[in-house]
Formats: structure tokens, sequence, C-alpha cells
């Protein structure tokens, strides 16, 4: 996991795709070390020294706490990834549908003004 990963390499990466690269990775670290098999005491080390690393370090830590996630969390993790996945296009249908209902309305209302007017 690279923090630029939704870039090409001929697109340089703007301030709101950097946000979201890091708020990503972010939930990613959160996901994987509240997963991790390991001692609190060690996440909570590893919670005060990530704020420290760099986005190289993060993805490295990234890779490394993924060999502390059960077989069985992993899988469940990745269906979560694909339900959020199916949400986030469910919720797109729902703001494109609605988004068509008001076009519809309001060019029913700019219809009924313009036979008003005529």
């Amino acid at each position: 996991m690279v923090i630029y990963q939704n870039m090409d390499e001929t697109t340089s990466p703007n301030i709101d795709q950097l946000k979201d690269e890091a708020l990503n990775l972010g939930r990613r670290i959160g996901l994987l070390l509240a997963s991790a098999r390991m001692p609190d005491e060690q996440k909570s080390a590893w919670l005060t020294l990530i704020p420290s690393m760099d986005a190289q370090q993060m993805t490295a830590f990234v890779v490394a706490l993924e060999r502390f996630i059960p077989d069985e969390q992993e899988e469940v993790l990745e269906k979560l990834a694909k339900q959020l996945g199916m949400n986030q296009t469910k919720y797109a249908k729902q703001i494109t549908l609605a988004a068509d209902e008001a076009k519809s309305a309001l060019d029913a209302i700019e219809n009924e003004i313009n036979g008003l007017i005529a």
C-alpha cells in the first residue's frame, strides 16, 4: 500500500487526494492495529510513534501489522471492505436518482411558469 495508490505517475497529487489517501491509510492502520494479536501495551506504544512516521514508514508499518492479523480476520476485513464499496455505490445511485427527480420537478415548475407567461 502506497499513500499515492490512486494516482498514476503522470498525475501530481492535489491536497484533497493527499488528504483522502492519508485518511484511508490512517483508517487502515487503526483497523489493523485494533485487530492485531499483540498486547495492548505494544499497541499503545505504536500509537505514540505513528504521528512521527512519514508515508513510507506508515506503509511499511501496515505491511508489518498485516502479519499480526489472523487469517479469518483478514477475510472479515475483505468482506467489510467489499460491503463498504457496495454501500458507496448504492449511496451514489441514490444521490443520482434524487438529483434526477429534483431536476424533473424543477423542469415541471419551469414549464408551468412558462405556460402562465405565454
